[in-house]
């Protein structure tokens, strides 16, 4: 059972430091939002930790004008600041329409492809929250 242990904690300890290289490879501005995850410490933070950190990471954007009716609307357009990732519409739109279209992206709402670098710091904000809450702190 020590054996399984050991194993677990080491493997525990290689998917933190995956997640922060993952992390660390984000420009700096992203990186300082992403890493306010530290601050969740309980269910009730953490929402509020991801709805503010998506509109944190929407301030970081530049989005640019639609070229007409680009992806069903006239909203302003931008990729993600995280993934780079850009809405699957049959339009060919590039980016994701901004700020709503980005949102549900990052938050992986109304049946939207989740961002993966998103999912992954929110999974490590959840754990911490759950980690805080256990140890009663």
């Amino acid at each position: 059972m020590r054996a399984q242990e050991t194993d677990v904690g080491r493997l525990r300890e290689e998917l933190y430091r995956a997640r922060r290289t993952v992390i660390d490879l984000m420009p700096e501005r992203a990186r300082q939002v992403l890493d306010t995850y530290v601050n969740c410490s309980s269910m009730a933070s953490f929402y509020e930790w991801q709805n503010s950190t998506a509109n944190n990471l929407l301030d970081l954007c530049e989005p640019w004008s639609p070229r007409g009716i680009e992806g069903g609307s006239l909203s302003p357009r931008t990729h993600c600041p995280l993934c780079g990732g850009s809405s699957n519409n049959a339009y060919g739109a590039d980016g994701f329409a901004f700020p709503e279209g980005l949102s549900r992206h990052l938050l992986g709402s109304h049946h939207a492809n989740p961002c993966p670098v998103f999912e992954m710091v929110a999974a490590m904000a959840l754990e911490h929250c759950l980690e805080m809450e256990r140890r009663g702190t």
